[in-house]
This record gives structure tokens, sequence and C-alpha cells, in this order.
């Protein structure tokens, strides 16, 4: 039998393509040139600033920080080449462009909301923007690049290539858990936030009986739309995570006694996005929100996809008219890894 999933381990850390390249015509603009990829430029300063964002570039040693800096560069390389492909394919298949605006707008959103829930403090964020080379204005330009590019991949590409997709079945789930236990164990799991009202595994019914009543009364006005993170800081009785939106983190399957049982079967069944509530556990009862859910099954397709994306990189880039070019490169070809689109693996 064809060992599909090792194999699809293994692709994601191999090399999986060369770059074509060719002379730059304007010897006085090379210098601030990256790569060219079609008539999309990658500046220096858009790597420089690619790099501050997410890599905390005072740990690296010299070699490191080279090393990155091309991991950086081929990826934004791989990922010119998507986005532009899913903007052509979406342009002739008539897609309202009002609607592709929206949905980067909600990505938008959610960045500035991610980056600004890192800091305590405004003089936190400020102090952070600095030292990362921001102001306003280029944060949010560098957030809105970022957020425009992850729709094309995350959510445009998946769609117009979901043929090219090999579906996982359940005989694939049976195979990859037998040969990877401990990694199919690991990618089932549930992340969590909690509002907890405490009261003792044996508490008397009148005070079990409070303590649902206050968790209802929240979960009514979670639904109604107040922040869940606002209220774990009012209300919940769990001093490790109140202050931090309520988050419980990661909760698997095997790894809480089996007194939780009941409770982790509850939240593995909840959706994601929608409170819940009130659960019983033997800390007391919880109003609970599913921020993410994974699992096996869903892994494995995102292999698979990430599969077909890179396949499907490679065919845009040996097409005759798909230019690239890569400052230092010699004529004729690069030897520089086109890595694949990040994808959790197991």
């Amino acid at each position: 039998m064809r060992d599909r999933w090792n194999s699809a381990i293994i692709c994601l850390s191999i090399l999986i393509a060369q770059l074509g390249a060719v002379q730059p015509s304007n010897g006085a603009l090379v210098e601030a040139i990256e790569a060219k990829v079609n008539d999309e430029i990658i500046f220096a300063s858009e790597i420089d600033d690619a790099m501050r964002f997410s890599i905390p570039l005072e740990q690296l040693s010299d070699e490191q920080y080279d090393r990155e800096r091309i991991n950086v560069l081929m990826r934004m390389i791989r990922e010119k080449l998507i986005v532009q492909e899913c903007k052509r394919m979406v342009k002739e298949l008539g897609v309202d462009q009002a609607l592709v605006n929206n949905a980067i707008q909600t990505r938008l959103d959610e960045e500035l909301a991610r980056y600004n829930a890192q800091f305590d403090t405004p003089e936190a964020r400020e102090q952070n923007m600095k030292m990362q080379g921001f102001n306003e204005e280029t944060l949010r330009e560098f957030l809105l690049d970022r957020a425009e590019t992850m729709y094309y991949i995350q959510t445009a590409a998946p769609s117009l290539i979901r043929d090219r997709v090999e579906q996982v079945n359940e005989s694939d789930l049976e195979e990859f858990k037998k040969k990877y236990p401990e990694q199919y164990n690991e990618l089932e799991y549930v992340t969590v936030r909690h509002i907890l009202f405490r009261c003792a595994e044996d508490a008397r019914e009148d005070v079990v009986e409070k303590a649902k009543a206050r968790a209802e009364e929240v979960l009514l006005r979670l639904k109604a739309g107040e922040s869940f993170t606002e209220l774990a800081a009012q209300y919940s009785e769990h001093e490790q995570s109140r202050n931090n939106g309520g988050l419980l983190g990661k909760v698997q399957r095997g790894k809480w006694s089996e007194a939780y049982n009941d409770f982790v079967d509850q939240l593995f069944a909840a959706p994601k996005g929608q409170p819940i509530g009130p659960l019983r556990s033997p800390l007391g009862i919880h109003v609970c929100l599913i921020i993410e859910k994974s699992s096996a099954e869903n892994a494995l397709q995102r292999l698979n996809l990430n599969k077909a994306l890179m396949d499907w990189v490679e065919e845009i880039r040996k097409r005759p008219n798909t230019f690239i070019y890569v400052k230092g490169a010699k004529p004729g070809g690069i030897d520089l890894p086109l890595t694949a689109p990040d994808a959790p693996a197991p």
C-alpha cells in the first residue's frame, strides 16, 4: 500500500521548485529590489517588515538571519504567484469585488484585534510598534496587505482548486492513526475560553443551582453580544484565566482525569464560536466558548490541500509567461526553496 501520509508529511519539508530568473534592466533600482514576480516588485523593506513583525530577530545568529530572510522571500514569491492567479480567476468568474473587499476588511479587523490583544496598555502597544519599525499608518498598510494575501490563499485558492484536492476517507484516518498514534491524538483538540462559577463536586443542590443561575445570566448576555473577555474578567472565579479572556487553552481527550470526561465530551460536541452552558465539572459550573476545533481528519485534509497548492504553484511557475526575477540569481534559474503554504502538519 502506498504510504501517502508519510509522504505527505515529508513533502512539507522538501524543496519543491526552482524559480526562473532574468537579469534586471535597471541597475540603479536593483539595490532596492529583492525580487519581481510578473509585474509586482518585492522590496527589501517589505521583507524587513515581515521579519520584524513575526520573528524575534535579536535571537537569531547571522546565519539564521540570512536563512530566515531567504525563507521569507521565497514565501512572498509563492504568495504573489497564488494571489495573482486567484485575482485573475476571480475576475474571469465574475465574482463581485465588493464581496471580496468586505471579506478582506473583516480579516483586517481580525488582524488588528489580534495585534491589539497582545498588549495590556496603549503604551506597551506603542513601544512594540516602534520596535518593529511601524507607525499607525504603516502598521495598517502592512496588515491590510497581509489580510488580502491570506484571503486569497486561505479562502479563494482552496475554493478554486477544490477539484484537485484528494478527499480524506475513513481508511485514511485508520491508517494514519495506526502508524502515528501520538500525532493523531495531538491533532484532536478544542481550544476553549470559559467563565467559571465555583462550587464543590459534593456541593448542596441549592449551591449548584445558584451557580447555574449565574452562569445562565452570563450566557444570555453573551448571546446578546457582550464581550466574553470582559465578562470573564468581571465574573469568572478561575484565577488563572479570568484576566486572559477566560482562556482555558487546548483541551484534549485523555489528558484530563476521568472525572472531567463528561465535561470534555461536551466541549468536543459544542459548535465553534457559540457560547454554551451551563456545563458541570469538578471545578463547578462553566460557560464556555470554543474558539478552535482541530481533528486528525481536518489536519490530513489540509495536508492534501497543501500538496495541491504546491502542485498548482509549480504549474504557474512553469508557464512561459511567468516572469520571476530574484536579486543575485544567475540567468536561467536559482537554487532556492519555494516553500509550501503554512499548514498544520502531523
